[in-house]
């Protein structure tokens, strides 16, 4: 079970470089606590509602059937501080059923589980610091973005066009 705060059905804004819609879940609960957060409601694990990974399917599947969504992005809160089997299952069911998977975490790319990294397109990894805060996509400028590459692995790519 996953808990979520929000579905958002026709995000254009979380996934940088695209000019289609995605599919956004906002999941519940962060212990990283950073300064300046501007998702401190999420911080409460209870922010939300419990949902079987089914559910959350169905849910991104009916909707492409109306938008047309290939994009699926996963933040927070902290994705990864839900249940690693469920978060993994679902990734794994969205990629095989033809999503591009976006994670947005505070976690590092190589602290990441491989059964979730594996299912991801895109990555934006690093916690949000207020002393390096700028404008756009990522949040600060220790943020990195990575996207799967065609051998299977990451590689840093340069996303959004922010500025410090």
């Amino acid at each position: 079970m996953l808990t979520v705060a929000k579905f958002d059905r026709y995000d254009l804004v979380n996934t940088p470089g695209t000019e289609k819609p995605a599919f956004t879940i906002w999941f519940s609960g962060c212990s990283q606590h950073c300064e300046g957060c501007y998702n401190q409601k999420l911080w409460d694990p209870s922010a939300g509602k419990v949902h079987s990974v089914d559910a959350i399917v169905v849910a991104i599947a009916t909707q492409r059937g109306y938008t047309g969504v290939d994009d699926v992005v996963f933040l927070g809160g902290e994705p990864m501080e839900q249940d690693a089997t469920d978060l993994m299952e679902l990734a794994s069911k969205l990629r095989n059923a033809g999503f591009r998977i976006w994670l947005y975490t505070s976690w590092e790319l190589d602290d990441i589980p491989n059964g979730i990294k594996n299912n991801m397109y895109t990555i934006k990894c690093g916690r949000y610091e207020e002393s390096l805060k700028c404008d756009g996509i990522p949040s600060s400028t220790n943020q990195k973005f990575y996207r799967k590459s065609g051998d299977g692995g990451f590689v840093q790519i340069a996303l959004g066009g922010s500025t410090t």
